[in-house]
């Protein structure tokens, strides 16, 4: 048993360490397109992971990619898609800009949760 809370505990150490690196980057290549120009004014990407100062008509930047991270992030600790149950539409969108986000679940690394509270 105390292998396995050794084992699980470095798990949890190596993924901080990759979220940290992702992170400090702050590109996760997820806002545009890579032919991109700068006066393109269209969104790309998958409704659940945009955050919502994008929809709104902010520039992508590294918050909006930790808001994608932490979606993924979701994903990852419960093996689920976000927003699975709900047709991804204007309507989905209008959600994510009131304030609409997965719930955190109770098995979720605390680590992880707090990262994901933050954004």
């Amino acid at each position: 048993m105390v292998r396995k809370i050794v084992y699980i505990t470095r798990i949890i150490d190596w993924w901080k360490y990759v979220i940290i690196s992702i992170l400090e980057s702050g590109d996760l290549g997820l806002s545009q397109p890579a032919n991109n120009t700068l006066s393109n004014n269209e969104i790309y990407g998958v409704i659940p992971y945009i955050a919502p100062e994008i929809f709104k008509g902010a520039a992508f930047s590294k918050e909006s990619n930790i808001y994608s991270f932490n979606m993924i992030m979701w994903e990852l600790t419960t093996g689920s898609k976000s927003y699975a149950n709900i047709e991804h539409n204007v309507e989905l969108i209008y959600e994510i800009i009131d304030g609409k986000r997965p719930e955190i679940t109770n098995d979720t690394p605390e680590c992880f949760a707090n990262l994901m509270r933050k954004f």
